[in-house]
């Protein structure tokens, strides 16, 4: 899931990383001698722990499903794809021994690209009005010769050997050129952004 992915403990007021400074905090716990020092190390590592956030940085990321988001999942990125806010804060329920079950937040930062492909018509779905009016939707050509090139791609891919699909139907080269079409993209759309002052 999107918001449990690459997260970064932060300040929930300025959003600097607050990683080394609880190891450090730790640290000198472990050391100091002195009772009366260590409690108030202890009460400043508890203040960082309770003011600390996850932080996702959603900038430069592209995703792409390829069925309907989960009806959780889409509640999460509906407000990120209206571009309500570049911060956003977004609660979540967790559970643990020591504090059992409790409501934590996860704060997310700028809008990613989000690319929805489906072979199926979604228009009865329950979100599609909503998916509309936060994208582009671009339907795909229908045709005889398309249906009968991709059955005859699909036979090519599970009835030929991998030494002949790579000269005849994929090859390293290509695969290659395909990756670096998207980087070309992504920095596309982050220079297209930079120019209107988001990132």
């Amino acid at each position: 899931m999107i918001i449990r992915q690459n997260s970064t403990l932060v300040d929930a007021e300025t959003l600097k990383p607050v990683m080394k400074d609880i190891k450090a905090l730790k640290k000198q716990i472990e050391q100091e001698e002195d009772e009366e020092r260590r409690a108030t190390l202890e009460l400043q590592l508890e203040k960082i722990k309770g003011n600390s956030v996850l932080l996702i940085d959603l900038r430069k990321k592209i995703y792409v499903f390829l069925e309907p988001p989960h009806p959780l999942l889409w509640t999460i990125i509906k407000p990120i794809m209206s571009h309500d806010s570049f911060v956003m804060e977004h609660p979540y329920v967790e559970s643990n021994t020591r504090e059992g079950i409790h409501v934590r937040f996860i704060i997310t930062l700028g809008f990613p690209t989000f690319i929805f492909c489906t072979a199926k018509d979604e228009s009865r779905w329950e979100q599609w009005d909503e998916i509309v009016s936060r994208s582009m939707v671009m339907s795909p050509n229908m045709s005889q010769r398309k249906y009968r090139e991709a059955n005859i791609l699909n036979a090519q891919l599970l009835g030929i050997p991998s030494a002949i699909q790579e000269s005849l139907i994929r090859s390293k080269r290509e695969i290659e050129l395909a990756k670096k079409c998207v980087i070309y993209l992504r920095s596309q759309l982050r220079s297209h952004r930079l120019c209107r002052g988001v990132l």
